[in-house]
Parts: structure tokens; sequence; C-alpha cells
């Protein structure tokens, strides 16, 4: 009797134990659709030829924008003088009236190289502040001296 006692106790907990089935959402839809296909990209358009006196002069010159870049940064790093020279001005400004020294040393370099976006700017015949046109005129006569040519003034590059 002990297992016909436990039969009906057992029979009760199996359909407990048992789960049912998910039911298929009707609402569902695949992943696939239930995102909307993006639009399909457009390649980008080719980025118009630089067309300003610089383009003109690094093209007829043969000098890379690139090598720009680099020079620049070659040019304008600071230099343990040019700290040296900043911590003369900054001193010579704190002093006052004691020790001053009634002449300073040359400008140090300004430590900011041309950048890419500056100089895309000024390949494309946008407006340029005047000390990106010093950099990059700075920049142009170094690669030029390089090359064993003259050197040019701002007016002919801007």
């Amino acid at each position: 009797m002990a297992k016909s006692a436990e039969t009906p106790a057992n029979e009760a907990a199996a359909p407990a134990k048992e789960k049912p089935a998910p039911k298929a959402k009707a609402a569902a839809k695949p992943k696939a659709e239930a995102k909307k296909a993006a639009p399909a990209k457009k390649e980008p358009a080719a980025k118009p030829e630089p067309k300003s006196k610089l383009a003109e002069f690094l093209r007829s010159k043969k000098i890379d924008p690139r090598w720009l870049l680099v020079t620049s940064r070659r040019i304008e790093r600071l230099r343990p003088e040019d700290r040296a020279l900043r911590r003369l001005r900054r001193l010579a400004r704190t002093a006052e009236g004691e020790d001053k020294p009634k002449e300073l040393p040359a400008k140090p370099r300004s430590g900011r190289p041309v950048t890419h976006r500056a100089l895309e700017v000024a390949l494309h015949g946008g407006a340029v502040q005047g000390p990106v046109k010093t950099r990059i005129l700075r920049a142009v006569n170094h690669v030029l001296e390089q090359k064993k040519t003259d050197k040019v003034e701002l007016r002919a590059l801007f």
C-alpha cells in the first residue's frame, strides 16, 4: 500500500516538473525583419583636387603635402635652447625692475607644427591664420632647401 500512496503523489509531481513548450509569439518577427535594413552606403565622393596657390606651387615643385607635415614637425619641435629662452622671457616678466635684461633674445620656436587639418584647409583655398601660414612657409622653404632650390616668400604661396 505504501506504493499506491506514493504513486498519486508522484503522478501529481510529475506534471509539475515538466515545463510546457514555449509558445511562439505571433507578433514576433525574425531578427532580420525586426531591424530595418540600413540604406546602402554610398561610396564617399572623391575629394576635389586642391585649387589654391599653395596647391599649384606644391604640384609644380613636386612636393608631397605629407612631406610638409613631417618637416614642420621636425622644424617646430621645441629644443632645450628654446625652453631656456622661454624661461628667460618668463623670468624677465616676473622680475619687476630687478636686473631686467634690456634686450631679450630672439623668439623661440612655437612648438606647434602644421596640422593635417590646417594643411588641408590651406590646400583647398580656405582661410588660414597668419601663424599657420608662416609655419607652412617655413616647412616649404626647408623642403626647397633640401631640393637645393631657391626659397620663396609668403606671397608666392598664399
